[in-house]
């Protein structure tokens, strides 16, 4: 009886330990974990790909970075994560209509956008400055742009975000 009982133990603090392997743990979020896989791959840089999809027989732009996806109305409120001293691209993922015409910052005088982004109608870049954590402020620094298309002969703009989120404080 010892035995059996001995082996149940045995077998039910395995269980345990392979379930707790396979779990989240609790505090990595997709967006974390995307973050982590873009410091690896690509030192930080962040890529916008925008491309179109069709909803209800519409074709409509969408615009996706590492961790958000939006469609059309919604790109206004899409918010892409950047790291000081890194580069921002934006590309049109695959020719399907869709051109860039301009990125402009709507204020100007930003602390992201020091400059304007270059490029042609399918790819556009921008450095972010180099900004020491000390000086960004504890909500992070975000700041909105325009952005024009042209699809299917109709100009169409968003107004999306780009923010450099608040560093690790101790």
């Amino acid at each position: 009886m010892k035995n059996s009982y001995a082996l149940l133990t045995g077998f039910v603090i395995m269980i345990t330990f392979l379930l707790a392997g396979s779990c989240n743990r609790g505090g990595s979020s997709k967006g974390e974990e995307a973050e982590k896989g873009l410091e690896v791959e690509n030192g930080g840089a962040v890529n916008i790909e925008i491309s179109t999809v069709t909803r209800n027989g519409e074709k409509l732009i969408q615009m996706e970075d590492t961790v958000n996806v939006a469609i059309g109305t919604e790109i206004t409120y899409l918010i892409t994560d950047v790291k000081p001293g890194k580069k921002v691209t934006w590309k049109v993922k695959s020719s399907d209509g869709i051109e860039i015409l301009e990125i402009i910052p709507v204020d100007t005088g930003g602390i992201i956008f020091k400059e304007y982004p270059t490029g042609t109608s399918n790819k556009f870049t921008l450095d972010i400055p180099d900004i020491p954590d000390s000086q960004i402020p504890e909500e992070g620094i975000q700041e909105k742009y325009l952005i024009k298309f042209l699809l299917e002969g109709d100009t169409i703009a968003y107004d999306p975000y780009l923010r450099i989120p608040p560093p690790p404080r101790p």
